[in-house]
């Protein structure tokens, strides 16, 4: 018995990490094919530009090994495509599902807690400090919620904390492998969403001067960083100069580099910065309409969470200013310099969405502990009770939310008639698609993406199929237009009362039948 207790004294720091890990997969993976209870138009159309990557090496727009595939009104970062062909290639996928497109979000959510977890004990240099952090990583709706939907941008998260524990391991042992790791490691947060390409260069020119202010960098080892990344980041920098520019598409180490949603370009300007500055900071403590990544009542990362990181940033402010003066190196440096990196670009690029922002969550998670390691220094002998209480505070808050998220949390019924969403109900799209008798099938989708996600077909197929006269035998608009035609078969939202009435009057015979969402129309 002894002997157990002293194996749980020694290893306890592992145990506990390994218990917040284990609890953060759970979080992420329970029920991950159905909640969210829809499917994202970026999730549609990113599984199947995957899907077509990987079996004929061009997206559904037919460009071939694209750096930056297309997608509808715009493009969608390489990274998660990628992974998600390399995915469909390792288990030969013929046909996508919800929780299958979901799978590099639940590894790059996963990469954040474990990541986050070295990245703190690196600044913090403490184990129950360690702990804290990665239990806000694990628990906190944000990065819950970004773990377990297919958008591209959520990667930048993940890519950033790794770079980010990169760096921290370069300051603890200034090698220069460890350097040139840092390097990678920014190179690769550069592939996760195009905000990054406004992001690092703030982070690093700022990060930069000031290590070389503190003597913890020299000039030399400034320009191999540098170096590498370019080096290392050639596809995303030509991809750039192709935007900026508007040149015609090239190929490059075997990757097409096209000017795809050029016209996003248009979002970087001057004018508002102030304003969207400012609401971005409110939305990414609080909440954005946007449902799919933060919700009303439990904010991103918990109510409670908010005047620990206003106290920990002020805290980090104040050592950074004393730093200044001393000329002596302070890790706050590092989370301060990243935040307004972060905070800038939003203030340039604007966001009505906390995804856009999410990179600034790792330094959100720094203030807070940093906030409540300064509490717990200012209490002293009642830190004990305040640590209690706040553990306490954090378990309600996280029980709450579980209990909401995944008992009574849906998007659908907020969707119709939003087209960016489509709930994917397996047995009306199985009947009615695959019915083989039927010349036409409407479904109620707006965008075709979310059937060729279903039932994907060679793009150049499906390309000839929309250039021939008989037009594809799938459409994916129903509405007061659409013609009620015998052999066809509708797949209709219930909250299309639209064609509904349009469908009663006319004079075409049909069967219905009724599912949770949506009706199958069988018109003879």
């Amino acid at each position: 018995m002894k002997k157990k207790w002293e194996f749980l004294n020694r290893y306890r720091y592992v145990l506990c990490l390994g218990i917040l890990f284990g609890l953060a997969f759970l979080l992420r993976v329970y029920k991950i094919g159905e909640i969210p209870d829809i499917l994202q138009l970026d999730e549609a159309g990113m599984g199947y530009n995957a899907w077509g990557l990987a079996n004929y090496g061009v997206d559904r727009y037919l460009n071939e090994m694209p750096i930056y595939p297309q997608n509808h009104n715009g493009g969608q970062s390489p990274l998660y495509t990628y992974t998600l062909v390399l995915l469909c290639k390792i288990f030969s996928v013929q046909n996508m599902s919800v929780a299958f497109v979901r799978i590099p979000a639940l590894l790059s959510g996963m990469l954040t807690v474990i990541c986050g977890a070295k990245m703190l004990k690196l600044a913090f240099d403490d184990e129950k400090l360690t702990l804290a952090g990665t239990a806000l990583f694990a628990i906190c709706p944000v990065f819950v919620m970004q773990g377990r939907f297919a958008l591209d941008c959520n990667m930048m998260i993940s890519t950033s904390v790794l770079a980010i524990t990169l760096l921290l391991g370069y300051l603890k042992c200034p090698t220069w492998r460890k350097f040139i790791g840092c390097g990678i490691g920014f190179s690769i947060v550069l592939y996760s969403y195009a905000l990054s390409y406004m992001i690092l260069p703030v982070f690093l020119i700022g990060i930069s001067l000031y290590m070389l202010y503190t003597k913890r960098l020299t000039v030399g080892k400034t320009f191999a960083l540098a170096g590498t990344i370019i080096v290392l980041s050639m596809p995303v920098i030509l991809f750039v100069i192709c935007l900026l520019f508007k040149l015609p598409g090239f190929k490059f180490m075997g990757f097409h580099i096209l000017p795809i949603a050029a016209e996003r370009m248009e979002d970087v300007a001057v004018t508002g910065f102030w304003h969207n500055f400012v609401d971005g900071i409110k939305i990414s403590l609080t909440h954005s309409f946007y449902i799919l990544d933060a919700v009303d009542k439990f904010y991103t990362m918990y109510v409670v969470s908010i005047p620990f990181i206003v106290i920990g940033f002020g805290r980090a402010v104040a050592a950074f200013i004393k730093s200044l003066r001393t000329r002596e190196f302070t890790v706050d440096a590092v989370f301060l310099f990243f935040a307004i990196a972060v905070s800038v670009t939003i203030g340039f690029a604007g966001t009505g969405y906390v995804y856009r922002a999410n990179a600034v969550f790792l330094c959100y998670v720094y203030f807070a502990i940093k906030g409540i390691q300064t509490i717990l220094s200012f209490l002293k002998r009642n830190g004990k009770v305040f640590a209690l209480v706040l553990c306490v505070t954090y378990a309600l808050w996280t029980a709450s939310f579980v209990k909401y998220y995944f008992a009574g949390y849906s998007v659908s019924d907020f969707t119709y008639p939003n087209s960016l969403y489509f709930i994917p109900e397996k047995e009306v799209l199985a009947q009615g698609v695959e019915d083989a008798n039927c010349e036409k099938v409407y479904v109620d989708a707006h965008f075709d993406e979310y059937i060729y996600f279903f039932y994907p077909i060679n793009p150049y197929e499906k390309e000839q199929q929309s250039n021939s006269a008989d037009g594809n035998r799938y459409c994916a608009v129903v509405n007061y237009d659409t013609p009620i035609e015998s052999g066809a078969v509708y797949i209709v939202h219930k909250g299309n009362w639209e064609f509904l009435e349009k469908l009663q009057i006319s004079e075409v015979a049909y069967e219905i039948q009724e599912y949770k969402h949506y009706y199958l129309i069988d018109a003879h």
